[in-house]
């Protein structure tokens, strides 16, 4: 097959054919006329390297994959790309969440303009901590409290946010009356898993509590959540 033909059957460019001959990812023949002609083995090599391509997978390991075939070279390769996609995952689902809060910010009729900047105000606060969300699954020691569709406005400083200064408090009540440093704590809600006036609090992935509060008092409502949430953080001082 030449070329030109490759090219078009695999909607690649002839360009980056030519490419990945130059590193030695395919090594064509040459014909009488000196026209690049690659036989069944070089077509099924391409064919590897453009599946492994799609996946993600740098053209440098894909010449190792090729060159040796190691079926432990590969499992480390690909188990790598699953944890990078998963920190992509992580990181999109992150971003998506800010900027439906900032498009729900921008609906509100009174100081829509004020509550937006307030929202990416804190954002640069927590990037300049080290306690952004998009980066704190990045942390081996955390706590996740998730909350249901009605403890929402809790953890929304534009609405109510009472459980965000609350937790904040507690912190640095607890680093400075033990001094040590409190875990990372990031307040998300999980609506497909939990009802609307359901929480969680995650240690490490492993849920240690799952309860259901009134939703009707926003105080009271607050004052359980953190109460739980102190007694798992006073277990593992």
């Amino acid at each position: 097959m030449k070329i030109n033909e490759l090219a078009q059957k695999y909607k690649i460019s002839i360009r980056t054919i030519r490419y990945y001959e130059e590193i030695g990812l395919v090594s064509p023949d040459r014909d009488n006329s000196n026209i690049r002609v690659f036989n069944e083995f070089q077509v099924e090599r391409l064919e590897f390297i453009l599946f492994f391509k799609k996946l993600g997978i740098k053209l440098a390991e894909i010449k190792n994959i090729l060159k040796t075939m190691d079926s432990d070279t590969i499992r480390s390769l690909f188990q790598k790309r699953i944890s990078d996609i998963s920190s992509d995952i992580n990181r999109l689902h992150n971003e998506k969440q800010i900027l439906i809060t900032v498009l729900d910010l921008l609906s509100l009729k009174d100081d829509s303009k004020l509550n937006v900047k307030e929202f990416v105000r804190e954002q640069i606060y927590f990037q300049k901590n080290n306690e952004r969300m998009f980066n704190i699954e990045n942390y081996k020691d955390h706590i996740i409290i998730e909350i249901g569709e009605n403890l929402i406005p809790l953890a929304n400083k534009q609405v109510n946010g009472i459980l965000i200064d609350s937790i904040k408090a507690m912190r640095i009540e607890l680093e400075n009356q033990y001094n040590t440093k409190v875990d990372l704590i990031r307040v998300t809600d999980n609506l497909d898993l939990l009802t609307p006036n359901e929480y969680r609090i995650i240690k490490e992935g492993v849920q240690i509590i799952r309860n259901s509060i009134s939703g009707n008092n926003s105080i009271k409502d607050n004052d359980q959540i953190v109460k739980d949430l102190k007694d798992v953080i006073l277990k593992q001082l």
